[in-house]
């Protein structure tokens, strides 16, 4: 019989006993889910016994002490439909363990000293539930035999002491595939974290060598595993560009310490020069990559930026307003979680994929991207060589343009050039801009706002403020702009997702009655979603009709 005695601590003493470098979670307030990733960060339920006492999870260091729900489902997770070895009267493969897989748990049994039944028995008890004689190995639950077994599992085995560099490099994503060794790799995770020494590849059993003991090209196979994984980037330090500091701070709504560490945390990780794993930005409009500093290694710069740095005004109110609507969503519309706000575009896989498909050369170029994006949403070029097409799909509260499109590119005398038309006669400067080639890395991008389920985007919400159709700066920086919104743009249209694009074309400040009309406008999409009713082409007006019998917008 199994029993279990919980003792409760005053909150002084949970302090003081808890106490770590990591603020501390109790497992009893996580959810299934959570659980099953940790469970599956473990090749079996020993090496996770085994880590108890280090088991942290995004800075938070887990105390172990599941209630009986969680045990039942821990224990079901490590039993459920086991395998079991066949013996001298069974056929191996016949609901039982294939000879070739069993061959290897047979050869795991007699050679590591963890894998026997006392050790089974003992590290469920380590994990606080009823014991069994079953572990796990390949992903599979297996019953560990307390009889004879067919011979046909017993066999002579062939060690190989020193796998090529390519057969090493098939074993470590073999084990990271399988979770064997905690992700990503390290010097750490191959040290402490590996489940096997010795593992069976193509019917032949090689020994996993030492760090300690690497050659000169098992290091580099390892490194290149390693990099596959998260990749080794020479990064840019922010102190080199301030403006990139300040575009990465506009992922943040309101700066704060926590805040800021909060944004970091989902910021995609990079080995460094030094070999460390940390985390970058990747700025979208030099296409250079920024190392992200903690905030407590901040130099005083980027503090007094921060103390200066106010989100710009050309688009902060409707930000305001979606996430107004965002964090009321469920008073207003009945929803759950269906509308989000700064969506990150690779959280819906379709999107990288669909932007590899725009880069058709060798050699990344942004004209490139652009151009091939223009083609997806059927623009061509017309009888006075000019590319004309719009941006935006839901004009509100903008002047039409009469018998214009939004831009108009086009090439003369060697020169990439781009008219914005909606600039009127009273704004400095001209409306005619250079488009010069610059760097460009599609990554990072963020919807404004999207209705999103499982991470798959059903419709897309983006208020472009005035800088999406006239230069901020005078860098030549504006095709980045450009691009990426037809890449935006043109994704919507491949998989046939509803876009509205809201342009934002005066100076003037936005007021209460602006900001209710476009709640209500958003709301009202968002309604007409949930009705069933939704149809892009109720909410354009004829701006974004074709205007030059060339262009159709999406």
């Amino acid at each position: 019989m199994y029993y279990s005695i919980t003792i409760t601590l005053p909150k002084g003493l949970t302090k003081q006993y808890a106490a770590s470098p990591n603020v501390s979670k109790n497992l009893s307030t996580l959810d299934n889910e959570q659980i099953l990733n940790i469970l599956n960060r473990f090749a079996n339920h020993i090496a996770l016994a085994n880590s108890l006492d280090e088991l942290i999870i995004n800075n938070e260091k887990i105390i172990w002490d599941p209630n009986n729900i969680q045990k039942q489902y821990i224990y079901d997770y490590y039993n459920q439909n086991p395998i079991s070895f066949a013996d001298n009267k069974t056929t191996p493969g016949n609901n039982t363990l294939d000879q070739q897989t069993g061959n290897e748990i047979y050869t795991l049994i007699t050679t590591k000293r963890f894998l026997n039944i006392n050790s089974i028995i003992s590290n469920y008890n380590k994990l606080q539930i009823p014991p069994s004689n079953c572990f796990r190995h390949l992903q599979e639950n297996i019953i560990f035999p307390t009889y004879k077994i067919n011979n046909s599992y017993i066999t002579k085995n062939t060690y190989e002491k020193n796998p090529t560099p390519e057969i090493f490099k098939n074993i470590l994503l073999d084990f990271l595939n399988n979770n064997w060794i905690q992700k990503p790799l390290s010097y750490n995770s191959y040290k402490n974290n590996k489940a096997y020494s010795k593992y069976l590849l193509n019917g032949i059993w090689y020994e996993l060598p030492k760090y300690e003991s690497f050659t000169p090209e098992l290091l580099q196979a390892f490194k290149e595993v390693q990099y596959q994984n998260i990749p080794y980037l020479e990064l840019s330090n922010f102190e080199q560009n301030f403006d990139a500091f300040k575009a990465y701070l506009e992922l943040i709504n309101n700066v704060t310490a926590a805040n800021y560490e909060d944004a970091k945390k989902n910021q995609p990780q990079a080995y460094s020069n030094n070999n460390q794993i940390v985390s970058f930005f990747s700025n979208e409009l030099d296409g250079e990559n920024y190392l992200i500093p903690s905030y407590k290694f901040l130099s005083n710069t980027l503090k007094d930026i921060i103390k200066e740095y106010k989100i710009p005004p050309t688009n902060s109110i409707a930000n305001q307003v979606l996430e107004e609507i965002k964090n009321n969503q469920k008073e207003l519309l009945n929803m759950d979680n269906l509308f989000e706000t700064e969506f990150l575009c690779s959280r819906d896989r379709r999107f990288d994929k669909f932007v590899s498909s725009l880069q058709t050369h060798e050699k990344m170029n942004i004209f490139n991207y652009f151009f091939n994006a223009l083609k997806i949403r059927n623009i061509k070029q017309n009888e006075n060589n000019e590319w004309n097409f719009n941006l935006s799909t839901l004009p509100f509260q903008t002047t039409p343009i009469k018998d214009k499109t939004e831009f108009s590119v086009s090439y003369n005398n060697n020169v990439w050039s781009c008219k914005c038309n909606i600039m009127q006669d009273n704004d400095k400067g001209s409306n005619l801009i250079i488009l010069n080639r610059k760097n460009f890395n599609p990554k990072n991008y963020k919807f404004d706002a999207v209705l999103s389920l499982d991470n798959k985007i059903i419709s897309i919400f983006e208020f472009d403020g005035r800088d999406h159709f006239t230069p901020r700066t005078n860098d030549g920086s504006f095709m980045q702009r450009l691009t990426s919104d037809q890449i935006k743009s043109a994704f919507a249209k491949k998989k046939s997702i509803p876009i509205y694009r809201i342009p934002d074309y005066s100076k003037k400040q936005k007021n209460n009655e602006w900001r209710e009309k476009f709640k209500l406008l958003i709301i009202d999409i968002i309604n007409n979603y949930q009705s069933g009713n939704i149809k892009q082409q109720n909410y354009q007006t004829d701006t974004t009709n074709d205007i030059t019998n060339t262009i159709k917008t999406n």
